[in-house]
């Protein structure tokens, strides 16, 4: 079952010890609804940065839009072996 093949797994993005505050927005919602699985044989070595990491999600517009094409934002990492 998917929740027996995710007890062996991390999820990417706590590797700098929180989610995103979102990964997709509406007007009447926002969350973090995208996840990034990896085994534990591999350590995080970068993730994709934000669009609104450096300022509040409040200013953030609903999505899609003009400028964001997608109801979800792009995530992704750049992994290694682990130590």
């Amino acid at each position: 079952s998917l929740e027996t093949g995710l007890a062996d797994m991390d999820n990417a993005y706590l590797a700098t010890g929180e989610l995103p505050a979102f990964t997709t927005k509406t007007s009447t919602f926002h969350g973090t609804i995208d996840h990034m699985w990896h085994s534990r044989g591999l350590a995080v070595r970068s993730l994709l940065e934000m669009p609104f990491q450096n300022r509040p999600p409040a200013e953030f517009p609903p999505i899609p839009n003009s400028r964001w094409g997608s109801d979800h934002l792009a995530i992704g990492a750049e992994f290694g072996p682990a130590a």
